[in-house]
């Protein structure tokens, strides 16, 4: 298989499984009202183990797991999708999708603040376009929800868009480690992370269950917080088992395989078309499942396509100003 078609095959097939994630959590959400917070950290510990089982044994990449880049990458993974999940409360699989492309923009604004690099033209275009889709997207919402998902998608975005930062700037970025180191290095860190935030949030629940009520009515957001049934709750164990064992960590190694191969670039060029996937996808669970797409009109497949038309143009342009796609052409 060419280096075009394998970039290609391989992109896509991630692509599919992020899309079918997105789903799949939103199905969960809407039918058994698990908790996002216990949910993300489940998933991410469930496909840390399979990750690690695939890798197998080695002694690559210690120096990687040591690094506090690492930690802070795992940290901002988990706490970005955890705002990104609870968005599904109140909004499809495929409006996040669109919306999350807000994670480009502020990126390349957090690389010019912190990396010192320059905007060209095409970034500002591209920035423009997506804000100006995702605030039509909003905008389409129900005002009582709108600031809501706002503020879950806009803090999600800074944690992917810190989290970009992070792996820019990493110490072991150009060490060439297989697919397999990769594996086993995320599955050590994303293991360890996501048994402190579920010793964190199980600490905070207990504390929750032996406090009189007129304490914990008193603290802000606290119904938001996990709750000790959450812990134990069966959608979310079966699920979790689920997502973490044949989605999540299909889609962490395929996304891995896919950026040894295609390279960063080229493979976020594909990741403009995500939100293609996911409404795909969403309209075949629609026909099986309580989910339903009847909140998307056609102004959102609009503002959709202003959203990717904007996110395609600041990835294409450094595509092209690298030689990557007239290489993979060869």
């Amino acid at each position: 298989m060419g280096y075009q078609k394998k970039s290609a095959f391989l992109s896509l097939t991630t692509m599919f499984f992020w899309a079918l994630s997105m789903v799949f959590v939103r199905y969960l959400i809407q039918k058994y009202q698990v908790n996002p917070v216990i949910f993300t950290c489940a998933i991410t510990f469930i496909c840390s183990l399979t990750l690690i089982f695939v890798a197998g044994p080695g002694n690559n990449g210690i120096e990687t797991v040591m690094a506090k880049n690492s930690w802070l990458f795992s940290i901002c993974q988990i706490l970005k999708n955890i705002c990104y999940i609870t968005a599904l409360i109140y909004i499809t699989s495929t409006e996040l999708d669109l919306l999350r492309n807000m994670e480009i923009a502020i990126a390349l604004i957090f690389t010019t603040m912190f990396l010192k690099r320059k905007l060209n033209p095409i970034d500002v275009v591209g920035i423009f376009l997506t804000i100006i889709g995702s605030f039509i997207i909003l905008n389409e919402m129900h005002i009582d929800i709108k600031i809501i998902v706002f503020f879950w998608v806009f803090i999600g975005a800074i944690f992917g868009s810190i989290r970009t930062i992070v792996t820019e700037t990493h110490p072991q970025n150009k060490v060439q480690l297989t697919i397999k180191d990769r594996c086993r290095v995320s599955g050590y860190i994303m293991m360890i992370t996501s048994i402190l935030f579920i010793a964190f949030f199980g600490i905070i629940a207990y504390i929750g269950s032996i406090s009189p009520a007129e304490v914990t009515n008193q603290i802000p957001f606290y119904e938001s917080l996990p709750k000790a049934k959450d812990f134990f709750y069966i959608p979310t164990v079966v699920g979790s088992l689920i997502h973490g064992v044949f989605i999540y960590s299909f889609g962490m190694y395929y996304y891995f395989y896919a950026v040894s191969v295609a390279k960063n670039e080229v493979f976020m060029m594909y990741n403009s078309f995500l939100p293609v996937f996911t409404y795909i996808i969403e309209i075949i669970f629609s026909y099986f499942t309580i989910l339903t797409i009847s909140d998307i009109s056609n102004t959102d497949i609009l503002a959709g396509i202003i959203v990717i038309i904007g996110a395609m143009a600041m990835v294409l342009y450094r595509v092209l100003k690298e030689k990557l796609l007239l290489k993979s052409f060869k």
